[in-house]
């Protein structure tokens, strides 16, 4: 989420100036609004100079919300009205100071739920959704697994200073993309990295990677079954059309990249879209 913000933020007019992340679920909760709104001196005890919070210094720039989901309720009335007003007060300050910030906010809790449950502000959820941007989970994207994984092989075999490139063969390409990884891109990042560190390998094959890893199934149905079938029964090759066009779906038409999905070779892929007389 934090790589989305940034890249937004690096292509927007706002570029040169502060890029500002606030963890919501860091703040502690008797300081949150002194952190976020800062505070006068001898505000309260300890305050012996005038700090600035982390909206003020975002002025300008970006402020990131991260984990808004985990903001307590008395600091998301605060947060609507500088939304609303473009001005925050210190604590124990006596006037309003404008601020001007792209505010854009991240979580990965269901907030259409927590407003009709009351643990989330109605008001301020219709403030921030206003332009949506979903980042889906990495098994629900399984063609980025490839380029990803490259990218960090690539970063990693240079830092480790190997005197020669590491690459992924097939086998193991198929093995990540058939993976359900719980913890996304940073568990990716983390198992090649130890895969690195263990084998010495130019080529790191299917064989190389944690025994665990095949044990966990992509999401289906059933027990741990990728499919079930129907009591009525079905037709063969229309789960496999079905499949195919998935796979070409999620891969924009790329065939190379749908057989790898697939398992299969680009030239069987090939003749079984004639087979079914699909066009890419």
């Amino acid at each position: 989420k934090e790589l989305v913000a940034r890249a937004i933020h690096a292509r927007s007019f706002r570029r040169d100036n502060p890029f500002v992340e606030i963890n919501c679920t860091a703040l502690p909760e008797n300081l949150v609004e002194s952190e976020l709104f800062g505070h006068e001196r001898g505000a309260f005890t300890d305050a012996r100079e005038r700090k600035k919070g982390m909206v003020e210094l975002a002025h300008t720039g970006t402020l990131f919300l991260d984990e808004l989901g985990d903001m307590p309720l008395g600091t998301q009335a605060k947060l609507l009205r500088f939304l609303e007003s473009a001005q925050i007060r210190r604590v124990g300050g006596t006037k309003d100071i404008p601020v001007d910030v792209r505010v854009i906010a991240a979580t990965h809790r269901d907030l259409e739920s927590m407003v009709e449950e009351g643990s989330f502000r109605g008001d301020l959820y219709f403030r921030l959704n206003v332009f949506p941007v979903l980042v889906p989970p990495l098994r629900e994207r399984p063609e980025d697994i490839e380029p990803l994984a490259a990218y960090f092989i690539e970063k990693l075999w240079r830092d480790m200073r190997r005197t020669s490139p590491v690459t992924l063969a097939d086998s193991a390409i198929r093995a990540l993309q058939g993976y359900d990884w719980p913890g996304n891109i940073r568990q990716l990042k983390n198992l090649l990295e130890r895969v690195m560190i263990m084998e010495e390998s130019s080529v790191i094959e299917a064989t190389h990677l944690p025994e665990d890893l095949g044990q966990t199934k992509r999401r289906g149905s059933g027990d741990g079954q990728l499919l079930v079938l129907p009591p009525e029964g079905l037709r063969l090759e229309d789960v496999e059309r079905e499949l195919i066009e998935q796979a070409l779906g999620r891969t924009g038409g790329n065939v190379t990249a749908a057989a790898s999905m697939l398992g299969l070779t680009r030239d069987t892929l090939r003749y079984r879209l004639d087979k079914h007389g699909l066009q890419v």
